[in-house]
Formats: C-alpha cells, sequence, structure tokens
C-alpha cells in the first residue's frame, strides 16, 4: 500500500481571544473567522503534531463565538450564515444543537450543497465539513484558542481490504433476486428495517485515546461525530434507521497489531476481557474497537455480514478501526467508523473493490464525472486518473445526488436497499 499524507486547505478564520469579535450583519457572517497575522507566528508552536510535516503548515481557525453563541439560543432565532472554507463559501443554517453527552456541545448546520457538524469539548473543535464536492475535517489545538482545518487529500488515504466473509454456509443467504424493494413507497415492512434503531457500544484502547490527544482531538467528540454521520446516512427516501450509541468507555487493553485482524479476532471470539460483559450489560446489537496500530495498512477491518436479514449474526456484530498509519499516510475517522459499520451491516464496496456477492444491487458508488464517492466506496477509481473524489456522507442508492444534482446510486449501485433489509434483524441481536 502506498504511504500517503494531506493536503492542506487555506482557510477564512479569526482567533478567539480576548479581543471582541465586531459584529457582521446577517447573511455575511462566517462559521470561521479569520485568524491575524499578528497571532498567528505566536500561535504554531500550539499545533499538535501533524500527520505530515506538511500539515504543519495548515491554517488555524477559530469558529465564530457569535454564531456559537446563536446556535445555543432559541431555535427561532437562527439565521443563515456562511461556511467558507478552502476558497468555497456555502449559506448554511443551523439545524440543531444539542449536548448529545455531558461536556460535548453538537452543532449542525446544513444548506443546498454544503453540511458541517461541530463537536465542542472544553473549547476544542472538532468537525466534519462538506462544502460543495469538497470534504474538510477540523481539529482541535493543545490551547484549544484555535482549531486546525485541513482538506483531505485522497491519495493519501489508506483503503486496505477491511471486509471478513464470516465462516457461514452460503446457503443461508437471502437470494439476490427480489420482486419487492424494501426503500420504496409502500407500508410493507420486508423485512422490518424501517424504523430500526440498532444500538452500538463503542470502546477505545488507552494508545487510541493517547494518540488522539496528541493532536489536539478527543476520543468523545470524535464518537460523537462518527455517531452523527452514521446518522444522517442512514436516512433513505423510504425509511430511516437511527442508530444509537449505547455506550463509549476506554478498555484495559494493548493492540495486539501490526494489523487490525487478530483483534478482530480476539473481540469476537471474547477474549478481551469484560467486552462481552459490557455488551450484555448495554444491551449493544454492534460492537466497534477504535484502536491505535501505527504499522497497520488498513483504517478498519469488520464482519461482511450481508446475509443479516435471513441469519442472527450477533456473533459477527464486531469490527475495529484505526485512528492513524505511521503519520506518513491518515485514516479519516468518522468516515471509516461508519463504513466498518456498514459492512456489519450487510454493505458492499464498490463493484471494482467488492468481494463476491450474492445480491446484484448491493454495492457502493462512485461519480468519477462528479468526483464524489459514497461511504462504501473505495477511492480507487479516481485516484487511478489522478484525483480525489471526496466521500460524501451518504450511503449509495438511486435516490441520492450531490448538492449539484448528480447521481450517487443506481439499481446496482444501492447499499441503502440492503440497509433497509438488514437493519431489523441488526436491532434483534441483544
Amino acid at each position: 500500500m502506498r504511504k500517503r499524507g494531506w493536503l492542506i486547505a487555506f482557510v477564512v478564520a479569526l482567533t478567539v481571544g480576548s479581543c471582541a469579535t465586531p459584529p457582521v450583519p446577517h447573511g455575511e457572517r462566517d462559521v470561521f473567522l479569520e485568524q491575524s497575522s499578528a497571532n498567528k507566528s505566536k500561535q504554531v508552536h500550539a499545533l499538535a503534531k501533524a500527520d505530515s510535516a506538511v500539515a504543519l503548515t495548515s491554517g488555524l481557525v477559530a469558529i465564530n463565538p457569535a454564531l456559537l453563541a446563536e446556535a445555543r439560543s432559541d431555535p427561532s432565532q437562527w439565521k443563515p450564515f456562511n461556511l467558507n472554507v478552502g476558497g468555497t463559501s456555502s449559506i448554511v443554517t443551523t439545524t440543531s444543537f444539542d449536548k448529545p453527552v455531558a461536556g460535548v456541545e453538537r452543532w449542525i448546520a446544513e444548506g443546498n450543497d454544503a453540511k458541517f457538524a461541530i463537536m465542542v469539548e472544553q473549547g476544542h473543535g472538532a468537525a466534519t465539513i462538506h462544502a460543495l464536492d469538497r470534504s474538510f475535517r477540523l481539529y482541535g489545538t493543545p490551547d484549544a484558542k484555535v482549531q486546525r482545518l485541513i482538506e483531505p487529500d485522497e491519495r493519501y488515504l489508506v483503503e486496505g481490504d477491511d471486509q471478513v466473509e464470516p465462516p457461514r454456509a452460503r446457503s443461508n443467504r437471502v437470494q439476490p433476486n427480489l420482486t419487492l424493494a424494501c426503500d420504496a413507497d409502500h407500508d410493507i415492512l420486508v423485512p422490518p428495517g424501517k424504523g430500526a434503531r440498532p444500538r452500538i457500544l463503542v470502546l477505545f484502547t488507552p494508545a487510541a485515546q493517547t494518540w488522539l490527544s496528541s493532536q489536539g482531538r478527543q476520543i468523545s467528540s470524535e464518537i460523537q461525530l462518527i455517531m452523527s454521520m452514521m446518522q444522517s446516512a442512514m436516512q433513505g427516501r423510504w425509511f430511516a434507521v437511527y442508530p444509537q450509541l449505547a455506550s463509549f468507555q476506554m478498555i484495559n487493553y494493548t493492540e495486539r497489531g501490526p494489523s487490525l485482524r487478530p483483534d478482530l479476532d480476539q473481540i469476537t471470539q471474547n477474549r478481551i476481557p469484560n467486552v462481552l460483559q459490557l455488551r450484555n450489560q448495554f444491551a449493544a446489537d454492534l460492537v466497534m474497537l477504535i484502536g491505535h496500530y501505527p504499522s497497520a495498512q488498513a483504517c478498519g477491518v469488520a464482519w461482511l455480514n450481508h446475509d443479516a436479514a435471513s441469519t442472527n449474526t450477533q456473533a459477527t456484530g464486531y469490527s475495529v478501526v484505526n485512528v492513524d498509519v505511521n503519520g506518513l499516510s491518515y485514516c479519516d475517522l468518522p468516515v471509516t467508523g461508519v463504513h466498518e459499520v456498514g459492512h456489519n451491516m450487510g454493505m458492499q464496496h464498490d463493484r471494482p473493490n467488492a468481494g463476491s456477492s450474492p445480491f446484484s444491487y448491493n454495492f457502493g458508488h462512485v461519480n468519477v464525472q462528479a468526483r464524489a464517492r459514497t461511504i462504501m466506496a473505495y477511492s480507487t477509481q479516481c485516484t487511478s486518473k489522478g484525483y480525489s473524489c471526496p466521500a460524501k456522507p451518504i450511503f449509495s442508492s438511486p435516490y441520492q445526488s450531490t448538492g449539484k444534482g448528480e447521481p450517487m446510486g443506481a439499481a446496482d449501485a444501492n447499499n441503502m436497499e440492503m440497509l433497509c433489509r438488514t437493519a431489523g434483524s441488526i436491532e434483534r441481536n441483544r
């Protein structure tokens, strides 16, 4: 696997400090304010260690305190504002603001061609930002006064073989030629996946927490980003699945490494102390382990349960997610977490990167012309041509499209149909 790094985005931002932010008219306010050149040099030392030398020169940004205060106020007072990143500008409006867990504030805003989800914890920001056809990440810095905003270059994304076929007989699987679609305009539950609320237990190792902390990142905020993206992505046209965070906890465990597969086997075979007890205690249908595997050539691994609609898959409801690869490459943590849960719920990669499947429709989608892909698709169809195709925070479906109306699915690339069929069974794992 080729080693990979970061492409840095230039952003508009201003340091949150003792200086008051001047009022800006509604409709012209920015989520991020430009840091003054006078303060910039003083703040460079506060940057967390970067994933590559290039990332050390990434832009320092701050969340507009006036907008953050407005988001905390009465929803009737929420007004449009600008999301300015990487030279692009989009008008977005706050759609929700809440506290999913103690100490973490979640702020979500959307527009026609943009969406962001920001977690603010102890002054640190963490965010996934999608503007037009570009994808950005916001990470905290140690002093919490400024954030680091970067645009991942997917040519440097590690994409290893991350799906593992469970050792079950193929005869148990649902036949692919189904006459009635689940994601369709009818009230028939085929099977009862519509409205399912699968519960996910997220565990993390001390090494994962230590590495994220060294980057100015908070593990609880990262987990909330995973869940927010997952909850948004599982909204179909005619159905919705509502994944729930059962709990998140650190476990006293050292990664076996260097690859992720040994720990997938360990957690599946109940060889990691207390995991089974925690799963039972919190009635978790799926379990995700977040660890640090710096020498691995993969960002995640999971059991591919594409027979979940007809088979009890609780024994293989596990995944492992990596926070970082050797500092020269990168793992997109929120996307990876959602991607691996997608495998647990039966979803395959895009067709060129998928193994054999009994389902003719269950594949991720890459729109090469739009330079975009869905969560389950790999970027190779684009990187082989020399450019990036950022992952949209959606699963493939004929009903999905980019902000410009370009299709992000088809009849033979419809992961959402698989989700509709398997979610009800997954929900009954516990």
